[in-house]
């Protein structure tokens, strides 16, 4: 990796909303060539995704997907684990379950490794060189697992106990760049970094504070999912990095946040939102930078 330029993607959690992070990926690959936009796996070298995010992550990198075939898989994978509640939200002895069929979900992911030509059983990494011998479906499940929609899964020979990251880092900007930094030095990933590209799954939309117990879960769960601090946060101790313009945020105003993470209905709203956030020149010039292609025109104003 060190001795040319770095390309870096990070993409948020958010359920069903993982199409917006998708749809605007798609405008910067179409951005760096609108005739044969590359696969992301074939200009990012590395990219790191919570939730949602990670299982977009997987199809676009271990999968080998473009855009196009991610979007349409991810459709339809939703709408196969989204497509039936559990009636009955506590089991026998009164714990509370999750909404969602953990079952389902795994036969879904798998039927999407087996679309690929690929064994369903095939691991995440190249076991040379490496201990860990983790399936993509396990991978993938895991990332997947968001608490109280899905069941936690235990992997490996200790079953050790794994769900989604989105009460800790929906946001996996800080973790995909420590990841990078592990394989090659800081120093080295700051002179080679050409760009670190952060895409969120839209933000909710400002709300009281509602004192009902419902309300206080939901709320404080809103709460645990905000990634613009972390987005923030990044930026200001990143801020030579972004300075020099080569890290980048993309994330739908407010209002697309409050869309369920398993509102699979809600499709065409989302679509909706982010090819008009998409459609500003600002975000456009900045897709452009970002991906070092010059503008095709300028436009000067003139006092006469």
């Amino acid at each position: 990796m060190p001795g040319r330029d770095l390309n870096l993607l990070s993409l948020d959690g958010g359920g069903v909303r993982g199409l917006s992070s998708l749809y605007t990926l798609q405008r910067i690959m179409e951005s760096i060539d609108p005739e044969d936009p590359p696969k992301p796996c074939d200009y990012f070298d590395m990219i790191g995704g919570t939730s949602t995010g990670g299982l977009i992550a997987i199809m676009l990198g271990r999968l080998r997907m473009t855009i196009d075939e991610c979007i349409q898989a991810y459709i339809e994978l939703s709408e196969e684990i989204f497509h039936k509640k559990r009636r009955i939200p506590v089991n026998a002895k009164g714990d509370l379950k999750e909404r969602y069929d953990s079952k389902t979900l795994e036969i879904a992911i798998k039927k999407v490794i087996r679309s690929r030509d690929m064994d369903e059983d095939a691991l995440l990494k190249d076991p040379q060189g490496t201990k860990v011998t983790v399936r993509i479906w396990e991978a993938a499940r895991a990332t997947s697992a968001a608490s109280t929609f899905f069941d936690p899964i235990q992997i490996g020979e200790n079953g050790q106990r794994f769900l989604d990251g989105g009460t800790v880092a929906n946001n996996p900007v800080r973790q995909l760049w420590g990841e990078a930094v592990d394989m090659i030095d800081q120093q080295a990933l700051t002179n080679d970094l050409n760009c670190l590209i952060s895409i969120g799954t839209g933000e909710p939309s400002y709300k009281g504070f509602d004192d009902t117990v419902m309300g206080i879960v939901n709320t404080l769960s809103s709460i645990a999912t905000e990634t613009e601090e972390t987005a923030n946060s990044f930026h200001q101790e990143q801020s030579r990095l972004f300075d020099k313009r080569v890290c980048y945020r993309y994330n739908v105003p407010r209002g697309m946040g409050d869309i369920g993470l398993a509102e699979t209905e809600q499709r065409a709203a989302i679509k909706s939102m982010t090819d008009a956030y998409l459609q500003s020149e600002l975000i456009q010039s900045s897709m452009r930078s970002c991906v070092g292609v010059e503008p095709m025109y300028s436009l000067a104003i003139i006092d006469k």
